[in-house]
């Protein structure tokens, strides 16, 4: 998998190339080059996570390692705008976690969109 730095003008993050161009491209970021004029620590410490995340427990997703509300915010509005029929588990999990979604108990992933298709229906 190839990976580049991109930046919204305010932080840098590393993505998987196939991310970018699908994804972070649409919303406004750009490939920056090594001589770049801002700064960003592309590795969290637990301190810099929500309490009940750690680093080790952030999943492997095209952006690495960089978990930020931006990187969060970009996610949801790009996975809003892709059907739901076509996430796969880890976006899934992600977006539940994120918007704190609970689907705990469900058996599979169709059962998690219709739980995920219902919160988005009350959200609008």
């Amino acid at each position: 998998m190839a990976f580049m730095k991109i930046t919204n003008g305010s932080a840098i993050f590393e993505v998987q190339t196939g991310a970018f161009n699908t994804i972070y491209k649409g919303l406004g970021f750009v490939e920056c080059d090594e001589n770049s004029d801002v700064s960003n620590d592309l590795e969290p410490t637990n301190d810099e996570l929500p309490d009940d995340t750690k680093v080790d427990d952030i999943p492997a997703d095209g952006v690495t390692p960089v978990m930020t509300k931006s990187s969060d915010e970009a996610f949801v509005v790009a996975m809003l705008e892709k059907p739901i029929a076509g996430w796969n588990k880890e976006e899934i999990v992600r977006f539940t976690t994120i918007k704190a979604i609970n689907i705990s108990g469900t058996k599979n992933a169709s059962e998690a969109k219709e739980i995920i298709k219902q919160f988005n229906a009350v959200q609008k």
